[in-house]
């Protein structure tokens, strides 16, 4: 099972507090997925603090040295370099 954040892209906003988690193929909160809702994966990822990083986040590359989008690809993380 992967945990994701549920974000309301009319709204700009993530669904519930501070972003409503859910667990695909598992039990959550009810809410009608549309085309104004996107589903964000966990990318396993963390930074120094411990904060958790999902798909489409912005962060920094240290190797590439540029801030770029979390992307997701057949289980891979990386950044896109572009944002």
């Amino acid at each position: 099972m992967r945990k994701v954040l549920v974000f309301n892209t009319r709204g700009q906003s993530f669904l519930g507090i501070e972003g409503t988690r859910v667990t695909v193929d598992g039990w959550c909160d009810c809410f009608e997925v549309g085309k104004h809702v996107e589903l964000m994966a966990f990318t396993e990822l963390k930074d120094k603090n411990n904060v958790e990083f999902f798909e489409s986040d912005i962060g920094w590359d240290d190797h590439e040295e540029v801030y770029g989008k979390f992307i997701l690809r057949k289980g891979n993380s990386y950044t896109n370099g572009e944002a």
